[in-house]
């Protein structure tokens, strides 16, 4: 039986595991949601990398938040 997002994250939940999630632009509404959330949240941490090569200047943040009731419904 597959398992959809929605039920992995419950499972991880009940279990208290932690799961990292990144948000891709082919996911509107999961992205509109965190874009919502995310300026009024104060993050849990922050992290970033910079590579510079091959004529690029390449900078990444991660930025941790707590899961929040809003994307309770959002698959």
């Amino acid at each position: 039986m597959p398992c959809t997002a929605k039920k992995l994250f419950e499972v991880a939940a009940a279990a208290d595991i932690t799961l990292i999630v990144q948000v891709k632009d082919n996911q509107p509404t999961v992205r509109q949601k965190v874009q919502q959330i995310c300026p009024t949240t104060a993050p849990l941490g922050l992290d970033g990398s910079r590579n510079k090569g091959r004529n690029r200047d390449e900078r990444r943040i991660l930025a941790i938040f707590e899961p929040v009731s809003a994307l309770l419904d959002t698959d």
